[in-house]
Order: C-alpha cells, then sequence, then structure tokens
C-alpha cells in the first residue's frame, strides 16, 4: 500500500468519527422523544381521572400546560431528528465521495467538502434545538413540580377536613 492510498483511506475514515456522533445524538434523542411521549400518555391519564369540581381548574391549567410544553418538545425533537438523519446521510456521502473522486481522478474535491460543511451545519443547528428543547424540558419539570405541589396540598386538604369531620361526630 503507497502513502497515497493510506492518506485516501486515513481521509475516508475521518468522517466516521462524525458519523459516531451523529448516531449517538441519534440514539439520545430517539430515547427523548419516547419518553416525552410516554409522559404525555401519563398526563392524558391523568386528565381522565380529573373530578369535576371548581377548585381543581388551577391543576386542570397546569395538566394542560405541561401537555403543551411536551408537545412542543416533541416537535423540536422530531425536527432534530431529522437534521441528524441528514447529516448522517452527508457524512457517510462524504467518505464515500472521497474514495468515489480516488478512484475515478475526477478531481472534484469540492464534493466532499461542500458534504463535510453541510454535515457539520446541520450538527450545529441540532445541537441548538437540543439546547431550546432542554430549556423547554426545565419549564416543564418546574411546572410538573407545582402541580404535584397542587394536588398534594388539595390531598392534605381533604384528609384534614375528614379529620375534622370524625373529630367532631365522636
Amino acid at each position: 500500500m503507497n502513502p497515497k492510498d493510506l492518506a485516501v483511506l486515513s481521509a475516508m475514515i475521518t468522517p466516521a468519527v462524525l458519523i459516531m456522533a451523529s448516531s449517538s445524538l441519534i440514539l439520545a434523542t430517539s430515547q427523548r422523544l419516547s419518553r416525552i411521549m410516554d409522559r404525555a400518555r401519563k398526563m392524558n391519564d391523568h386528565v381522565k381521572h380529573i373530578n369535576n369540581d371548581e377548585s381543581l381548574t388551577q391543576i386542570e391549567n397546569n395538566v394542560y400546560e405541561i401537555l403543551h410544553y411536551t408537545l412542543n418538545r416533541a416537535v423540536i425533537l422530531q425536527r432534530t431528528l431529522s437534521y441528524l438523519y441528514i447529516s448522517l446521510t452527508t457524512f457517510v456521502a462524504t467518505s464515500t465521495s472521497i474514495g468515489f473522486i480516488d478512484i475515478t481522478h475526477v478531481g472534484r474535491v469540492w464534493i466532499p467538502i461542500l458534504l463535510s460543511v453541510i454535515g457539520v451545519s446541520l450538527l450545529l443547528i441540532s445541537s441548538l434545538l437540543l439546547i431550546r428543547e432542554s430549556r423547554i424540558a426545565l419549564t416543564s419539570v418546574k411546572k410538573e413540580t407545582e402541580l404535584i405541589r397542587l394536588m398534594n396540598q388539595r390531598y392534605f386538604q381533604k384528609k384534614r377536613k375528614r379529620r375534622m369531620l370524625r373529630g367532631g361526630l365522636l
């Protein structure tokens, strides 16, 4: 194997690092999307079990607000996955084009460079979208914490009322 062949092989392997990065982000983002969908289903079940009580409007509002955040997160993650899949494709195309250009001696070295720039740009956009999604997730967690507080407060108020009624009846 001459040094030129080794250089071409090295150049073809270089996008593999970016392919692995894209694949890792795809896996993590898919898991996040799956967890969001599970959470949305649980929240939907929770909404079905809420009693029709006037004092529940604040709880209902929080539940619907959390569901809204969940939908926004799912949309962002779906868009991110699309960008990540396209970036993965461009990195594979980059590696393939490097080998193709060397074999055919076409001399269009701008093709793998352009593909790499597109792939890296899509990775950057995906990362920014994931940051945005994590900010929404934080807001959603705060709302869920508030919801739990309200529900516990309501539960303990009912429990206190029952205790007082029992104490008054005895």
